[in-house]
């Protein structure tokens, strides 16, 4: 995130994300959205049915499946933690997370069926870097087919599938339902749409630098690849009269 800034503001990520989807449902392929299960998965849901709602994409069934089933359980316990608008429309009746337009998967047998279909939907499940649970069932299923799409809405890390495959990697190795080693070949769409992040961008991050009060005198940069730190570090000491630290794993800072 210290890296580049964000290409996009919301509203254009979320067009993007819609154009995205029409596109494909369009063509009669089906779109699979590896999420994280706390947070972002919530978010993805929140906006999808948002879009459907204001026809901004086809109405298909959006399959949810994975941890992100019961994490949106214990998000759905809790509205007082909610923002402003979400809470009032919770409390107008509307239960936010749930609706006609999800289907969670209770069951090995309900997946089988939702990997049989041909028909066009939308697929969201953990894990949101591709290292584990039913989101790969669900990659091997519908990377047969060009029409389908694959859309990362997360970041992925170094040496995650994820980051592999958006770095141009085609024959995906997995660990099936037996524990064996699978190989096959991605013919799905790939895609990657930024701007969808819990963390604060480079621009805010730098915004509140110049504005918080009092000025720090040391700043200590951690939590990111060697490239963003270096970059937002460099870009801090142009704003900052501080000393500012880029430490690498197991450096030891002292400061006065």
């Amino acid at each position: 995130y210290g890296a580049t800034p964000i290409p996009f503001t919301r509203e254009e990520t979320e067009r993007i994300f819609a154009e995205h989807i029409t596109r494909t449902v369009n063509s009669g392929g089906s779109v699979l959205i590896p999420v994280p299960a706390v947070g972002r998965a919530q978010e993805i849901m929140l906006v999808i049915k948002n879009l459907i709602e204001s026809k901004m994409i086809p109405e298909v069934p959006v399959i949810l499946d994975g941890l992100l089933i019961e994490s949106t359980s214990i998000y759905s316990c809790f509205p007082e933690y909610y923002s402003t608008e979400s809470r009032d429309e919770f409390m107008s009746g509307d239960s936010l997370f749930f609706s006609d337009y999800f289907v969670s998967v209770k069951s090995q047998n309900h997946r089988e069926e939702i990997l049989e279909s041909r028909e066009p939907m939308i697929v969201m499940a953990t894990s949101g870097m591709l290292e584990g649970g039913p989101v790969l069932s669900y990659l091997r299923s519908m990377s047969e087919s060009d029409k389908n799409l694959l859309l990362f809405v997360s970041y992925q890390v170094e040496g995650t599938l994820g980051r592999k495959i958006l770095k141009g990697m085609r024959e995906v190795t997995i660990i099936n339902e037996e524990g064996k080693q699978e190989v096959f070949k991605l013919s799905a769409a790939v895609e990657k749409v930024d701007g969808f992040s819990g963390h604060s961008s480079r621009q805010q991050i730098l915004s509140y630098l110049k504005r918080v009060s009092p000025k720090p005198q040391n700043v200590i940069f951690v939590h990111g690849e060697p490239e963003a730190v270096n970059s937002i570090a460099g870009a801090a000491r142009r704003v900052l009269e501080a000393s500012i630290y880029t430490p690498r794993n197991l450096d030891t800072i002292v400061v006065g």
